[in-house]
């Protein structure tokens, strides 16, 4: 075809505990993807996900999410967020209607494009900077990779958009319309060994004075929660 198609899956509503945008139980999704003239000509395949995204991520603590996709053709993909999409209304749920419709809760067929983005709330949130804080999360273009460390506490609308090149032409665009929820988290596990001294930034210090055999006393916990052990010494700059 000389058009893109547009597959699209619409429902409402959001969480009413979303943090970034305005009015979440009553703002529906869109989820799509668009498959360009170019895209057909070639029977393109669009790019995977790898990985879900977590469910929760901790507060004050970093994230290192890989959100990077396989293309099979070896395709040039380029990551960015991108605005969540609205989908559907309220239409035969808070309201009287038909719930198929475009403005009902569950649009059978889904409806067209052009979407209307959600209302983020501006200027803490945005579709850049979904999760606000300072400094921003961010998400490395080329790898995918989702990175910083979220210092506010909440839920959060994330979208990622995923685009296709081959020889500078665009061929497919994928998002991925998600759920970031940052949370207190009560680590499980804590290393700990039996020292002399432990410093500010978490170094056990064992002091040994003319005794060249030196007894490690494993401390960790909580225990039921370990499987395994993994000990890395530096001496000098060499590593055992």
């Amino acid at each position: 075809s000389s058009e893109t198609y547009h597959i699209a899956y619409q429902r409402c509503c959001r969480n009413i505990t979303i943090n970034n945008i305005n009015l979440p139980d009553r703002t529906g999704a869109t989820f799509a993807v668009q498959i360009s003239p170019a895209a057909q000509a070639v029977c393109n395949d669009s790019p995977t996900f790898k990985n879900f995204p977590p469910t929760v991520i901790c507060v004050n603590e970093p994230i290192d999410f890989d959100h990077s996709a396989i293309d099979e053709e070896g395709d040039q993909i380029v990551y960015e967020f991108c605005s969540a999409l609205r989908g559907g209304g309220t239409a035969g749920a808070f309201q009287p209607g038909d719930p198929t419709s475009c403005d009902g809760f569950m649009p059978d067929p889904a409806c067209p494009p052009p979407y209307r983005s959600v209302d983020y709330r501006l200027p803490t949130y945005s579709p850049g900077n979904p999760m606000g804080g300072t400094p921003q999360i961010e998400i490395d273009p080329v790898t995918g990779l989702i990175s910083g460390v979220p210092n506010l506490l909440g839920q959060y609308v994330v979208v990622v958009c995923v685009k296709e090149y081959r020889n500078g032409e665009l061929l497919s665009v994928v998002q991925r319309d998600f759920q970031f929820n940052v949370a207190n988290c009560q680590p499980l596990v804590d290393a700990r060994m039996e020292a002399d001294e432990k410093t500010d930034d978490n170094f056990f210090v064992i002091n040994s004075c003319g005794d060249s055999s030196v007894t490690i006393v494993n401390e960790s916990v909580q225990r039921s929660f370990i499987k395994n052990f993994r000990w890395e010494f530096d001496n000098k700059g060499q590593h055992y």
